[in-house]
C-alpha cells in the first residue's frame, strides 16, 4: 500500500469538520442499554477486535484469547482442544468412556481426533451431524470399514437430518425442550445454560430481522460495522442496529450516489488496482468510505461489500447457523450471520466444513498452510495417534474382528469343546478364522435348516431382531425337555448352551451344559472388555491383539483398567449415582454400596471366595460370598436338618489358595471347575453392569443377596438404565474434564519443561503441585459427612505411621538416586493403599473419593518426576505438613547443583547449593530465598547448624546467603539453572548435601536440631 496516498487522503479529510469517533475508548454496556439508547453512536467501540471465537465454559466464563491470536502465538492447539471439549456433548463423553477411552488421560491431539471419531460413529448411527458442515466421506469409510458403503451412510445421515429439520422448523426457538432436542439430535451440549444462550441469540436475530428493511443496513449501521471491523455476528449486528442512529436511507443507496473527489480519483484508482478491485464499483464504495472518515484499503472495501450484500437468513437457516456455531465451541451470540465473498474456504473446494473444524481444533492455521499440509494433518488425525498406516490398519482389523465374531455362528464355540482351557491357547485371530471356516461350511452345505440356525444364533448374545424368533420356537420344546432331564432351570442362558451343543452334535448332559456355559461366558466378557480405546492402547504398547489369546487379552485389559484408574472410576460413578438418586432410600443406598463393594472385593482377589464356596459344596449366593469374605478363615453354611426341621450350622475351614487351585484344576471335578469359572466370569460382568438404579429395579438388596453371580449378572443386563441419570453422570464427567483442563499461570510451560504429556489429569496434578496443597496430607486425612450434615476430618493411624516411616526413609536413602527413587515408589504404593482403604470404607462419599484419586495421581506424577532427578519429600516443619522438592541439576559431566523448594502451610523456602571459586579454591554457596514467616525465622536461627551439617558431608567450606527474595514455586520448575561446569558439584556429593539439608529441615521443624552424624 502506498503510504503517501493514505497521507494525502487523510490530509483531505482532516479539515472537513466531520464528526470523528475515538476508536481507542470503549464503553461497555449491556444489550438492553444498546437497544434503548436510540441516539447516534451512543455506543463507542474498541480499536481491538472482540474475540470472534469467544467460547463459554463453566459459569459462562469466556476464554479470552481468540483462535486467530492463538495461531499467531503458536498456542492454537490448546484453544482448539478447549473448543473440542466444549463442543462435546454428554452423549459424546458417554460414548467415549463406553468405548474404553479415558478423556482425562488423553493429550490434546488424541482427544480431538477421538472425539471426532465418536461424532462420525454417531453420524453412522443416524444422528444428524450433517449440518455441522458434513463429514468427509473418506473419514467415514475409513472408520466404518469397507463393508459398509459410504453412499448408504450418507443417505442415513441425510435422512436423519431431514427428519430432524422437520421436527424443529415449524416453530420459533422459544420452547426449551424443543431447543434441547434440536441440540442433542446433533450431538451437541444441551445443558440449560447452552439452551438459554441459543434462545437468546435466536431472539436477538429475530429482532434484527424485524428492524432491518428489505434494502439492508442503513448508512449509520454500516458506518458502525465498518469502523469496528468486527464480523457480522448476531451480537455485533444487534449493537449496530439498536445502538446507532437509524438513517432513513440505506447504505446501498448512499454508495450508489457517492462519487470520489476529482483530485483523489487517480489515487483511489491506484489503490483499487493494487488490490485487484473492479474500478467502477470500487470507486463508489471508496467514496462512501471517504465521506464517513474510514480508511480505504482491501479490508475496509471487503467489509463494506459484505455489509451491502448482507441479507438476514431465513428462520430455518438461522437455526442451523446457530447450531453450527455451538459445534465450533462458540457462544451462540457469536454466530456469524454473513461471510465475506472471498472467504478462504471457497478456495479449498476439496475440504468440507467438518475438515476445517477439525483443523482448527488441531491448531492448524488454514490461512497460511498449504492444502497439501492440511491434507497431511487430516490424514495424521485419522491415525488416532498411532505411528503409521500399518498400526491403524491393525486397529481397524481388530475392532472389525470383534464385531465380526459377534455375528459369527455360535456353532464356533462348540468347535473347541472338550478343551476347557482353550482360552489360554486360541488367539483372537484364530478364533475369527475358525468362525469364517464354520460359516463357509454352512454356506457350502446349503442346508436351509442348518443355515437358519447359524444365522439366528450368533457368537454374540445380542439377538438380531430382523430374524425373528422362529428358531427359538422350533427348539423350545426339545430344549425345555432336555433342561428338565438334566436338572437345569428353563432360562435363556441354559437353553443357549443346549442349542450350541446340539449344533455340534455333542451330548447334552449336566457336565457339558455347565462347561459350555463357562466357555460361552468367557467369550462374552472378551467382547464386552475389548473396546476400541483399549485396542488402541495395546497397539501403542507394541502388542498385536490378533496374535494374543483370549486369556492374554483378558490379563492385559485388567492391567489397563488398573493403570488408567478406570476400576476406581466405576466406584466413583456408583457413589455419585447413589448420592444423586432421589428414588432410593438412605438405607437402601447404604446396602447397595455394600453389595457393590463386595463384588469389587471378590473380583479383586480373582474370585477366591467363589472357589472356597464351590469346593465346600456351599451355594454361591451373594449372601454366602459376603459371609466368606467377612469371616476370612472360616465361614458358616446354614442348613435345615431333614429330621428335626431345625437350622444347623456347619463350620468349614478355609482352604489355602494353593489347595483350592489344586482341587479346582486337578481334573477330578470338572463340574466344580466349570462352576467356579462361570460364577467368576459373571461376577466380573455384574460389576460393569452395576448401578444403584438397576439394583432397585431388580428387587433391591433383599432379593440380590439370595442371587448367584450368574443370576445377578443376567438380571442386571435385562434391567434398563435410567437414561436421565446416565445423561446427568456424563454431563458431570464433561464438567470435570473442563475443570481439569483449566491451566493456572505457567502450567503449560512447566509441563513442557518437564517433558510431560499434557493431559487433563497431568494439568490437574501440576496445578495442585503448584498450589501449595500437599497430596501427602490428603491421603492421611479424609473428610466424612455425619448424619447431621457436619463434616469431620479423620486421621488414619495406619497411613500416618506409613507416612512417618517413609519420611524417615527419605532421610536415610537420599544419599543415592536409586534410594530416592525407591522411596518415591513407596509413596506411590502408600497412595494406592490409601485408595484401597477409601474404597472399602462405608463412610466414603463421591467428593472424598475424587480427592483421594487426585492426591494419588499427583503422587504418581512425583514418581514419574523421580526419573528426571526431581524428588518430592513429605516433611513436617513448624507443625505444618508440607512437601520438600529436590531438583538435582546436572551438567554434561553429570555434575551440577542442588535446587530445593520447601512448602509447609503458608511457609515457603527455596535453597540453591552450588560450587563457586574463592581464592582459587572451590567452596560451596547455599543461597536461600525465604519469606518472613515462621520458617524463615527458624532457618535463620539455625543457620550455623545448617552450615555445619553441609560442611561435614562435603568436607568443603560453605557460605549461606539469605537473598531476601520471595520464593516462587513456578520459577523453581521453570528456571533453567546456569552454572560453571568447571565448578560443578559431583553427583554423589550433591545427594549427600541434599540429605543433610533434608534432615536439618526436619530437625528444625521438630524443634530438635541434630548434627548430621547423630
Amino acid at each position: 500500500m502506498n503510504t503517501n496516498l493514505l497521507n494525502e487522503i487523510s490530509a483531505y479529510l482532516s479539515p472537513s469538520g466531520r464528526e470523528t469517533i475515538n476508536s481507542t475508548e470503549a464503553v461497555k454496556v449491556d444489550d438492553k442499554e444498546v437497544k434503548e439508547s436510540g441516539r447516534a453512536y451512543m455506543v463507542s467501540f474498541s480499536s481491538g477486535k472482540d474475540n470472534p471465537f469467544s467460547v463459554y465454559g463453566k459459569n459462562g466464563k469466556d476464554i479470552t484469547d481468540s483462535i486467530e491470536k492463538s495461531i499467531s502465538e503458536g498456542k492454537s492447539g490448546k484453544d482448539g482442544y478447549v473448543l473440542s471439549v466444549l463442543s462435546c456433548s454428554s452423549k459424546d463423553i458417554g460414548k467415549m468412556t463406553e468405548e474404553g477411552f479415558s478423556p482425562n488421560d488423553m493429550d490434546r491431539e488424541e482427544f480431538v481426533t477421538v472425539s471426532d471419531r465418536i461424532k462420525v460413529q454417531l453420524a453412522r448411527a443416524g444422528v444428524d451431524v450433517s449440518k455441522l458442515g458434513g463429514i468427509k466421506e473418506s473419514a467415514i469409510e475409513g472408520i466404518g470399514g469397507s463393508e459398509i458403503g459410504t453412499a448408504s451412510i450418507r443417505n442415513d445421515i441425510d435422512s436423519a437430518a431431514e427428519a430432524n429439520n422437520k421436527a424443529v422448523t415449524e416453530t420459533d426457538f422459544q420452547n426449551k425442550d424443543e431447543v434441547k432436542d434440536f441440540l442433542s439430535g446433533s450431538d451437541l451440549p444441551d445443558d440449560n445454560e447452552t439452551v438459554q444462550k441459543v434462545i437468546n441469540a435466536y431472539n436477538k436475530a429475530s429482532e434484527i430481522g424485524e428492524r432491518i428493511s428489505d434494502s439492508g443496513f442503513s448508512g449509520g449501521e454500516a458506518r458502525y460495522l465498518s469502523l469496528s471491523g468486527d464480523e457480522l455476528t448476531i451480537d455485533n449486528v444487534y449493537r449496530a442496529v439498536f445502538g446507532t442512529y437509524k438513517d432513513k436511507e440505506a447504505v446501498s443507496s448512499q454508495i450508489e450516489s457517492s462519487r470520489p473527489p476529482a483530485e483523489l480519483k487517480d489515487s483511489i484508482d491506484n489503490i483499487l488496482e493494487e488490490n485487484g478491485i473492479d474500478k467502477d464499483e470500487g470507486e463508489k464504495k471508496a467514496a462512501w468510505l471517504l465521506s464517513n472518515n474510514i480508511s480505504i484499503n482491501k479490508d475496509t472495501l471487503s467489509k463494506i461489500d459484505e455489509i451491502v450484500s448482507f441479507k438476514m437468513p431465513e428462520k430455518n437457516e438461522l437455526k442451523e447457523m446457530i447450531k453450527s456455531s455451538v459445534s465450533y465451541g462458540r457462544d451462540p451470540g457469536q454466530t456469524v450471520l454473513s461471510r465475506p465473498k472471498n472467504d478462504i474456504k471457497s478456495e479449498f473446494f476439496r475440504m468440507t466444513d467438518h475438515d476445517f473444524e477439525l483443523l482448527s481444533k488441531l491448531g492448524i492455521d488454514r490461512t497460511s498452510e498449504t492444502i497439501e499440509d492440511m491434507d497431511k494433518a487430516l490424514d495424521k488425525a485419522s491415525l488416532l495417534g498411532l505411528p503409521g498406516e500399518e498400526d491403524k490398519a491393525l486397529f481397524d482389523e481388530t475392532v472389525d474382528t470383534t464385531e465380526e465374531l459377534k455375528e459369527s455362528p455360535a456353532e464356533t464355540i462348540g468347535k473347541y469343546f472338550g478343551n476347557f482351557s482353550f482360552t489360554s491357547r486360541v488367539s483372537l485371530g484364530q478364533l475369527r478364522d475358525d468362525a469364517r471356516e464354520v460359516s463357509g461350511k454352512i454356506e457350502s452345505e446349503g442346508g436351509r435348516f442348518t443355515k437358519m440356525l447359524a444365522t439366528y444364533e450368533g457368537v454374540g448374545t445380542e439377538v438380531r431382531a430382523d430374524l425373528g424368533d422362529s428358531i427359538r420356537k422350533a427348539f423350545d420344546e426339545s430344549v425345555d425337555s432336555l433342561l428338565k432331564e438334566n436338572g437345569f432351570e428353563e432360562t435363556e442362558e441354559n437353553a443357549r448352551a443346549v442349542r450350541i451343543l446340539s449344533y455340534n452334535n455333542i451330548d447334552v448332559n449336566p457336565e457339558n451344559i455347565k462347561l459350555m456355559k463357562a466357555e460361552d461366558q468367557s467369550i462374552q466378557n472378551l467382547f464386552r472388555n475389548l473396546k476400541p480405546g483399549r485396542v488402541l492402547k495395546l497397539i501403542k504398547a507394541g502388542k498385536n491383539p490378533l496374535d494374543m489369546t483370549v486369556d492374554e487379552l483378558d490379563e492385559e485389559i485388567q492391567a489397563l483398567e488398573k493403570d488408567s484408574g478406570s476400576d476406581t472410576d466405576d466406584m466413583a460413578e456408583f457413589l455419585w449415582k447413589a448420592e444423586h438418586s432421589g428414588k432410593i432410600s438412605d438405607d437402601e443406598k447404604e446396602s447397595y454400596l455394600g453389595i457393590f463393594r463386595l463384588i469389587r472385593q471378590v473380583n479383586k482377589t480373582d474370585g477366591a471366595a467363589i472357589g472356597q464356596l464351590v469346593n465346600a459344596d456351599i451355594p454361591v449366593t451373594m449372601r454366602n460370598l459376603m459371609t466368606a469374605v467377612r469371616t476370612g478363615k472360616s465361614y458358616v453354611d446354614v442348613r435345615v436338618d431333614d429330621n428335626t426341621g431345625l437350622r444347623e450350622e456347619i463350620k468349614r475351614s478355609e482352604k489355602s489358595v494353593t489347595e483350592m487351585a489344586d482341587t479346582a484344576f486337578s481334573g477330578s471335578d470338572i463340574m466344580k471347575e466349570a462352576e467356579i469359572d462361570l460364577q467368576k466370569q459373571h461376577l466380573r460382568s455384574a460389576e460393569k453392569e452395576s448401578s444403584p438404579e438397576k439394583y432397585e429395579s431388580i428387587g433391591g438388596s433383599s432379593v440380590i443377596m439370595d442371587m448367584t453371580p450368574e443370576e445377578l449378572d443376567i438380571s442386571l443386563k435385562k434391567a434398563d438404565r435410567d437414561k436421565e441419570m446416565e445423561k446427568a453422570w456424563n454431563e458431570n464427567l464433561r464438567r470435570e474434564l473442563i475443570e481439569n483442563s483449566e491451566e493456572s499461570d505457567n502450567t503449560s510451560g512447566i509441563i513442557a519443561s518437564l517433558d510431560l504429556k499434557e493431559t487433563p489429569s497431568i494439568i490437574s496434578s501440576v496445578n495442585s503441585m503448584l498450589s501449595g496443597r500437599t497430596a501427602f496430607s490428603q491421603i492421611g486425612k479424609r473428610k466424612h459427612v455425619n448424619l447431621d450434615g457436619s463434616v469431620v476430618t479423620v486421621d488414619d493411624p495406619d497411613i500416618s505411621a506409613m507416612m512417618q516411616e517413609l519420611t524417615e526413609r527419605f532421610g536415610e536413602d537420599s544419599e543415592k538416586p536409586e534410594g530416592m527413587a525407591e522411596a518415591q515408589e513407596k509413596l506411590a504404593d502408600l497412595a494406592e493403599h490409601a485408595m484401597d482403604q477409601v474404597l472399602s470404607d462405608s463412610r466414603t462419599d463421591y467428593l472424598d473419593l475424587r480427592a483421594i484419586q487426585a492426591a494419588s495421581k499427583e503422587i504418581g506424577l512425583y514418581s514419574d518426576l523421580a526419573g528426571k532427578d526431581i524428588y518430592h519429600i513429605p516433611v513436617t516443619v513448624a507443625d505444618e505438613n508440607g512437601v520438600m522438592t529436590l531438583k538435582i541439576v546436572k551438567g554434561e559431566r553429570k555434575a551440577g547443583i542442588a535446587d530445593i523448594f520447601l512448602e509447609a502451610g503458608k511457609n515457603s523456602l527455596r535453597a540453591e547449593i552450588s560450587s563457586v571459586k574463592k581464592d582459587d579454591k572451590a567452596v560451596l554457596k547455599c543461597t536461600i530465598d525465604s519469606d518472613r514467616g515462621n520458617l524463615s525465622g527458624l532457618v535463620r536461627e539455625n543457620k550455623e547448624q545448617l552450615k555445619k551439617n553441609l560442611e561435614e558431608v562435603s568436607d568443603t567450606d560453605v557460605t549461606i546467603i539469605f537473598s531476601g527474595k520471595e520464593p516462587i514455586v513456578t520459577d523453581f520448575y521453570l528456571d533453567k539453572e546456569d552454572f560453571d561446569e568447571n565448578a560443578a558439584i559431583g553427583t554423589d556429593t550433591l545427594y549427600r548435601l541434599s540429605r543433610a539439608f533434608v534432615r536439618t529441615m526436619v530437625s528444625i521443624g521438630s524443634g530438635s536440631v541434630e548434627n548430621e552424624d547423630q
